[in-house]
């Protein structure tokens, strides 16, 4: 029956490839008509192409599970193994992906921590860094006071050297 049903949507497919081919041979009124009915051909086309297809893929689902099911029940045993060697395969993997869950919980762990440490010592660094800012602005405004005192010192230096060269010069001429 799915046979008949597949042969008869590719033949629906051929007819409305053949449909189009002869719409684009049409006059221009009767050809936009004739597309919009293709249209809506096509799109039934795909809805129960799309349709056809759920139900195979639904139905050989079934018969695969129906026929695993059958094989479990009658005790078949795959070429390769044995149910008790893939029960033992299986026991195995599970083990292993409890190991798995375990390290990435431990590095994870470990993470946090590192992460809290340096937390720490940055919060550290950043005390650290701000009682050096403000003894740097004591020391800034130290140094402020400095240079202003320097020029002061300069100031008065060269205007005692210049009323010392003024008074030595009338010193001079008066002799």
């Amino acid at each position: 029956m799915q046979g008949r049903i597949s042969g008869v949507v590719n033949r629906a497919a051929r007819a409305l490839h053949e449909l189009r081919e002869m719409a684009d041979k049409e006059q221009s009124g009767k050809r936009e008509v004739m597309k919009r009915s293709i249209k809506a051909l096509c799109d039934e086309h795909e809805c129960v192409s799309s349709g056809l297809d759920k139900y195979i893929t639904g139905v050989h689902k079934r018969k695969v599970a129906s026929r695993q099911r059958q094989q479990l029940m009658e005790g078949y045993v795959p070429e390769d193994h044995t149910s008790t060697t893939l029960l033992s395969e299986e026991a195995d993997s599970i083990r292993k992906t409890k190991k798995n869950i375990a390290n990435l919980t431990s590095e994870g762990a470990a993470v946090l921590n590192a992460l809290r440490s340096q937390t720490a010592t940055l919060q550290s660094t950043s005390s650290k860094l701000t009682s050096y800012l403000a003894s740097m602005n004591l020391s800034g405004s130290i140094i402020t006071t400095i240079t202003r005192t320097e020029r002061t010192d300069k100031v008065i230096i060269y205007c005692g050297m210049l009323i010392i060269t003024f008074m030595m010069a009338l010193i001079y001429w008066y002799r």
